[in-house]
């Protein structure tokens, strides 16, 4: 049931670094050790290939004066835990400029990606097609090239069907050059940062914290990692400004509540 309940949760690399760390995994059963090792070196290894992609593709965007901000696990596995296979991801989450959406996405795709099509929409291969997915979407279609994972490029941090909104002109001037794995990209101030990650743990599967405990380990960590350097006064301002203090003030007190997050008692009042 606990390894089980940690890939349900998604958060069985961390379980079993935390019990290596503290010594408590001589006195787990071996085959729990044995499944909890095989998903850490899983999760290590394919983290490990997908930084090798972002490599290829943020070296291309930068070729093309194109910057990159990247978003969630891609950020954060690198950033906030001890080890980039504490942070199972699925893909690779870019944010780019509107206006150079259209010249991002060519040059990925001359990395051998393709898009993936519901056939519902058009392929935003032109850009008339394309401004049909951004009047509708916060990305385009993910792209793919087997056996990579996929890459999603983002416009926008937030699903119009969310009712949140951002000044995204504000929010580049905010952003600041980080070297991420040695690669030159912009990460997102950490007021952003954090309210990003809050609200797509609040939004971001459909179902509001359907994926379990991750959404909240990465709360836990951002805050840990960056609370000292947080402007909290300025991170409730925001939240308020992209409507987004509800679902900010319920994932925070979670990740307080459940996790330890060090949140300052003001900012959740």
């Amino acid at each position: 049931r606990v390894v089980l309940a940690a890939r349900r949760h998604q958060v069985g690399p961390l379980l079993y670094s935390r019990l290596c760390a503290t010594g408590a995994i001589a006195d787990v059963p071996e085959s729990v050790r044995e499944a909890l090792h095989r998903d850490f070196l899983k999760h290590a290894v394919r983290n490990a290939l997908l930084y090798e992609e972002l490599g290829s593709i943020v070296r291309a965007l930068s070729q093309e004066g194109i910057p990159v901000v990247v978003l969630k696990g891609g950020f954060l596995a690198a950033t906030v835990y001890d080890h980039i296979g504490h942070r199972p991801m699925g893909d690779l989450d870019l944010l780019v400029p509107r206006s150079q959406l259209m010249a991002a996405t060519a040059a990925v795709r001359r990395l051998g990606y393709g898009f993936e099509i519901n056939g519902e929409m058009p392929c935003p291969d032109t850009p008339e097609a394309m401004e049909t997915w951004v009047t509708r979407l916060r990305h385009v279609p993910r792209l793919f090239k087997p056996p990579a994972s996929g890459v999603e490029l983002h416009w926008n941090l937030l699903s119009f069907d969310s009712g949140w909104t951002t000044d995204l002109e504000a929010l580049w001037t905010r952003t600041r050059p980080l070297r991420l794995r040695d690669l030159p990209v912009h990460a997102l101030a950490p007021e952003d940062l954090l309210l990003h990650v809050c609200l797509h743990a609040a939004h971001g599967n459909d179902i509001a914290l359907d994926i379990g405990l991750r959404p909240l380990g990465d709360i836990a960590a951002v805050v840990r990692r960056y609370g000292g350097e947080m402007d909290w006064t300025q991170f409730c301002t925001r939240a308020r400004e992209w409507n987004g203090a509800r679902g900010a003030v319920v994932t925070l007190g979670l990740a307080a509540d459940l996790l330890g997050a060090p949140v300052p008692p003001h900012c959740l009042s």
